[in-house]
């Protein structure tokens, strides 16, 4: 029987992941504020923000005594997920375009759920409503994103920045996935403890990538913009986004999660269309609203811990009686 407390727990949750997902998205929009720097040079820059802001943390939310932490997947999580994720994440939006390298990342919800199904033991048919209506509304907003090549840029480079937004999302999921497993296997891990953790590996990975990124690139022309766009990026979406990703994977099924992620690509495709002064066609707007509608269903379908979503229980039984909807959801 889920309680009320339970079910704020895990509306909570849904709502600290969209509000990541809405901090990720500008990731894929900062690059276009500073095209003169190179990815190595704003991902160094990035993660050196996201290390320094751990460290001043890490005294106050770091790991108690007798927490033994795994700093062999701390390391992978922060080369899978944040430095080398990155790197080709900026690589790809420099060579194709954001909204073009958004289209493409933008896949991630679909497959990191069916690998999260398929590695949980889930039935398909338990989310085949939501992920129909996810997949949809990808394939609407993606097909686009990949017809309207970029203004200005040519089939290599187009090409080339596909390629690396490929290898971008293999590697995050990789992360994700990894993640999700740690946060449930290790309750003694706080989730902001964790962030720190990894938080502390970036920001140490990050001092050679920016030294080489800073070395080709000769220099920053505008650094002034430069260190607003990294202050931010290892702000929000690094520090801020990774905290609430946790709390989200400790509390929150990895298919759920998964689907949840279809936020970020609507976040990412309404910056970019502010950023270039534009506006999606009603065809493409139609994509936007049903990414939502698939969001939305996969919290009020999911199966939660030991019982039926929270949301679909309230609902239910509401329809049922009024009085008890608390009491019997779940």
């Amino acid at each position: 029987m889920t309680t009320i407390t339970s079910q704020r727990t895990d509306l909570r949750s849904v709502a600290v992941l969209a509000a990541a997902c809405a901090a990720w998205a500008l990731s894929f929009v900062a690059p276009e504020l500073i095209p003169d720097v190179g990815p190595f040079t704003i991902a160094g820059g990035r993660f050196l923000v996201f290390g320094t802001l751990s460290l001043i943390f890490w005294r106050r939310e770091g790991p108690g005594a007798g927490v033994e932490i795994p700093w062999d997947r701390a390391i992978r999580h922060a080369l899978l997920g944040f430095v080398g994720y990155y790197v080709l994440a900026v690589a790809a939006v420099q060579l194709a375009g954001s909204a073009m390298i958004v289209a493409v990342v933008g896949m991630t919800p679909v497959l990191y759920a069916l690998v999260s199904a398929h590695a949980d033991g889930r039935r398909r048919r338990d989310f085949a409503v939501s992920l129909t209506i996810i997949t949809t509304a990808l394939l609407i907003v993606n097909g686009s994103g990949l017809i309207n090549a970029p203004v200005g840029r040519g089939p290599v480079a187009i090409g080339g920045g596909i390629l690396l937004a490929l290898a971008a999302m293999t590697m995050w999921i990789t992360y994700a996935f990894d993640n999700a497993s740690l946060m449930r296997d290790h309750p003694d891990i706080t989730p902001r403890a964790w962030t720190a953790c990894v938080g502390v590996v970036a920001g140490a990975l990050a001092i050679p990538l920016f030294t080489v990124g800073i070395t080709l690139d000769g220099g920053v022309a505008t650094p002034g913009r430069f260190l607003l766009v990294v202050v931010i990026l290892g702000t929000l979406p690094s520090f801020l986004a990774t905290r609430a990703w946790n709390t989200a994977a400790r509390n929150l099924p990895r298919t759920l999660t998964a689907q949840m992620m279809s936020m970020e690509l609507v976040f990412g495709l309404l910056y970019s269309h502010l950023w270039h002064h534009t506006l999606p066609t009603p065809f493409v707007a139609l994509g936007y609203v049903l990414l939502v509608v698939g969001a939305l269903s996969a919290v009020a379908g999911t199966q939660a811990t030991g019982g039926r979503s929270a949301v679909a229980g309230v609902i239910r039984s509401w329809a049922v009686n009024p009085r008890f909807a608390y009491r019997d959801a779940g």
